[in-house]
């Protein structure tokens, strides 16, 4: 089997160099995100303040499992939020340094992880991307919200414990170690199932040797199985092939949005899991398949113990996991739009060409894989192609409306852009580098406009104002309600309106206050809205603070949800 390098050739710096680097990376980013961070201090959404007061309830001895009203969403972020807490106190800032500590972490190990597969040059420039990134993806590592940051990380530790493992052979503590990232990965959050995919996918084929036959897989000629048995693997086949090719027609001849739909995707994962392992034991039998476990126990045990809190809570905490939650799609029409803010406003939409420009991406992918497959090249940076095709996948047919769910695919676009920019510099004699110079200046300018936006708002004004009228709690709008919460260090109870009530006790305790406060942004379209639809509401008092109105309601006024 002939072997081709595909990368940019190695420049190999001492370690004590590399550790210069990372150190110069890490600084940068601080001192980049900075203004961030202390923009946002007294503006975080209700979800981010969430991670704030579940910090505070483990800083008081409880141990939650998963974030409030999500039960598939790990709290590891709130556990490190409360550790920070200790040092620079329980604030709007240390809610925001939660998510960026995993984003640093992920920083540095994506350096060495490129620097191997990739080369010197790609990790640098890759780098260069992920520090001055799009203002879009510069608020997305600073959020405090669930773990978007630590699968970033998690997801380039795991790669190279799997360099250490596949690669180079590695035993002793480094496949338990790849199991223990891999299991607390997805309990953190379920969109690690993207690297997961990726991850078995690179093993499958690696194990291969370059000569895999996908119509012999498909139709289990490797597999000395009875016809009887491999009827129903057909059956699942042609059931994934058909649901696949319909929604293909669909896309092109609907209404423009993507039909596929997480219950019939999540089937079709499980199904393809669940033949994974009965061939396994099919194939192999049983003493075979038993000792494959035992060579693997490391792997599979450290794997149990990182999920072990989603374990538990399924056994003992009444809730359900679910690996892929279920949400709207985005219509087509908005893919541009999304695709647009990862990248250069430089770019004009129009390029983008909507769907055809999706498919375009696939076809380009397929067509890499398919050359570097049929050239036998086992390299290590093949997984990427793995990586980028099964995000593409998700990012296709999963909800885009949360922007956040885009981090994974930006990741693999910045190593995409880093290793051309990289040859582009080699094959130039250094001048190809310049071409990083307009990504670097509209993105420090569009930071700059951005920054520009936001306005200090005095929620510990408002906080002491209520304190003043004997307010203890009432009903806000989702995102300030939460907020007064955390700002009051949960002296004020406030509930929200409209939207999920993320915790039974706030309402509890807000429906046995005598005196309640209903407050709206003075003047907003839900305080105009919410007057109109109640012609009869009487206050027993108005208040003004700034730019909110605050009415002071009874027993009976209704509580919300």
């Amino acid at each position: 089997m002939s072997q081709k390098n595909v990368s940019v050739k190695k420049l190999s710096p001492p370690a004590i160099v590399d550790g210069l680097i990372v150190a110069a990376i890490l600084v940068i980013a601080v001192i980049l995100r900075l203004p961030i961070i202390f923009a946002r201090e007294t503006l975080l959404p209700g979800d981010e303040v969430m991670f704030g007061l579940m910090a505070k309830h483990i800083l008081h001895g409880q141990f939650p499992i998963y974030y409030w009203g999500q039960s598939y969403l790990g709290v590891l972020e709130a556990y490190v939020t409360a550790v920070l807490s200790l040092i620079f106190g329980m604030n709007g800032i240390t809610i925001q340094l939660g998510g960026f500590f995993f984003y640093q972490l992920f920083l540095a190990i994506n350096y060495f992880l490129i620097k191997r597969v990739l080369g010197f040059g790609s990790a640098i420039f890759t780098s260069i991307i992920l520090l001055v990134a799009p203002t879009m993806m510069m608020e997305e590592s600073v959020r405090a919200l669930g773990g978007y940051s630590e699968i970033l990380f998690f997801g380039a530790l795991g790669f190279w414990l799997w360099l250490k493992v596949f690669e180079d052979g590695k035993r002793g503590i480094y496949p338990a170690a790849l199991g223990l990232t891999l299991g607390i990965a997805l309990w953190v959050n379920s969109l690690f199932i993207c690297y997961l995919a990726a991850l078995g996918l690179m093993t499958f084929f690696w194990q291969q040797n370059g000569k895999l036959n996908p119509v012999r897989v498909l139709l289990l000629q490797d597999a000395k199985l009875p016809i009887w048995l491999k009827i129903p693997f057909y059956a699942i086949h042609v059931f994934i092939l058909f649901y696949v090719l319909q929604q293909i027609g669909m896309f092109f001849h609907g209404t423009g949005k993507p039909a596929f739909q997480w219950k019939t995707v999540k089937l079709m994962l499980w199904l393809i899991s669940g033949e994974a392992v009965l061939l396994a034991f099919l194939v192999l039998g049983w003493r075979k398949l038993l000792e494959w476990a035992r060579d693997w126990s490391g792997l599979i045990a450290g794997f149990v113990i990182g999920y072990l809190p989603a374990i538990w809570y399924n056994l003992f905490g009444h809730g359900g996991y679910r690996i892929l939650h279920k949400s709207g799609m985005i219509p087509v029409s908005q893919l541009a739009g999304k695709f647009q803010m990862l990248f250069l406003s430089l770019i004009p939409k129009t390029l983008w060409g909507g769907k055809y420009y999706i498919i375009a991406l696939f076809v380009a992918g397929l067509i890499y894989f398919a050359w570097i497959h049929r050239n036998g090249i086992r390299k290590a940076s093949v997984f990427f192609c793995f990586l980028g095709a099964v995000v593409l996948v998700i990012t296709f047919v999963s909800s885009l409306f949360a922007d956040r769910y885009l981090t994974p695919f930006y990741w693999v676009s910045a190593v995409a852009a880093g290793t051309l920019l990289a040859a582009a510099m080699k094959k130039t004699k250094g001048a190809g580098a310049l071409l990083i110079i307009p990504f670097l200046f509209f993105n420090i300018q569009a930071h700059q406009a951005y920054l520009k936006h936001f306005q200090y708002e005095d929620i510990y004004g408002l906080v002491r104002f209520l304190e003043e009228k004997g307010l203890k709690g009432g009903i806000f709008d989702y995102d300030n309600s939460y907020r007064v919460n955390f700002y009051s260090d949960e002296k004020q109870i406030f509930i929200p309106l409209v939207g999920m009530m993320r915790r039974p006790a706030y309402r509890e305790f807000v429906s046995g206050l005598k005196r309640r406060a209903l407050i709206f942004p003075a003047d907003s379209t839900n305080e105009k809205e919410y007057l109109a639809a109640h012609p009869a509401f009487k206050p027993l008092e108005t208040h003004t603070f700034k730019t909110y109105r605050v009415f002071v309601v009874d027993e009976n006024f209704p509580i919300p949800g």
